[in-house]
């Protein structure tokens, strides 16, 4: 079993529509056994899969702060591979504003995945809400491999710079365990109308990257370098596949009239769609074999 941590600390950069189709990609494309984790409070992640959110009971938080043995909700199958989903609670926002999610657990996302889902799944993908909340922390602190979705904005780009330049040398000065950032991807591309922005981006995320390894504390600086292993390879940050702009990739919520999950349709009918979502998700699991 492996933890995937999807992390920008920027909103609106595609994040968890990015969660859920690469989901899919690598159980039905590729035969993964796929957990999907929302340590997202507005449960985004869940209303694209559950068309009645509001009858769940039992969620992250009863996971990770009451050891609740939460059963994951089956989403779909392959022959090989499946996508199940531990979901999150609009209430947890009450909970958060009431201080009833502790905010001292940081592992403790990390030691239930381990006891209760490790015999049972190849990946856990956990969706984090973009800022620093409880939930964050603790997948930032489970993660095995870190990747970062980013559009190609001015404030996606500090999101990312902040995460490398404070969030995770914190993560590797504080915990042991090893982590790997696979990289960034791009999403919300306009075909044949972003390459000249793509470009510039993927200088700037370069000459970024060495200011942060050249400015971070010493005491942390090869461990750091250890959790970007594009830099010491000299493997561009930014992945080659992106994730387009496209009208299906909107309105994706699961309502009760609707026969079928939204996303599960546009992965399965929109060829373009599915094209470049297999392309992510094929370049990811390049990259977790290789820097494992």
């Amino acid at each position: 079993m492996k933890v995937l941590t999807l992390v920008n600390q920027k909103g609106g950069t595609g994040k968890t529509t990015l969660a859920a189709l690469i989901g899919l990609a690598f159980a039905l494309e590729f035969d993964k056994k796929v957990l999907l984790i929302d340590l997202d409070p507005q449960a985004h992640l869940t209303s694209l899969f559950i068309s009645r959110p509001e009858q769940i009971r039992s969620g992250i938080f009863e996971l990770v702060a009451e050891g609740e043995a939460v059963e994951p909700i089956h989403i779909v199958r392959s022959a090989n591979g499946s996508l199940d989903l531990i979901p999150s609670r609009l209430e947890y926002i009450i909970y958060d504003y009431k201080g009833k999610i502790p905010s001292f657990q940081s592992t403790a996302l990390d030691l239930e995945l381990e006891r209760r889902f490790s015999r049972y799944y190849d990946l856990i993908i956990c969706d984090c809400p973009p800022q620093l909340h409880y939930f964050t922390v603790m997948a930032i602190v489970a993660a095995d491999f870190i990747l970062i979705p980013s559009t190609l904005d001015e404030f996606s780009y500090q999101g990312i710079r902040i995460f490398l330049s404070h969030v995770l040398p914190e993560r590797i000065r504080t915990y042991k365990d090893p982590v790997k950032v696979l990289g960034i991807v791009l999403t919300n591309v306009l075909v044949g109308r972003h390459g000249t922005l793509i470009a510039k981006f993927r200088e700037r995320i370069s000459k970024g990257l060495r200011k942060i390894v050249k400015d971070v504390a010493p005491d942390v600086r090869s461990r750091l370098l250890d959790a970007l292993p594009f830099l010491k390879i000299g493997e561009d940050p930014v992945l080659n596949s992106f994730l387009v702009r496209d009208p299906d990739l909107t309105d994706l919520v699961f309502r009760p009239k609707r026969m079928i999950a939204p996303v599960i349709r546009v992965y399965k009918k929109n060829d373009h769609v599915k094209s470049c979502v297999n392309s992510i998700a094929r370049e990811v699991l390049d990259r977790m074999d290789r820097y494992f």
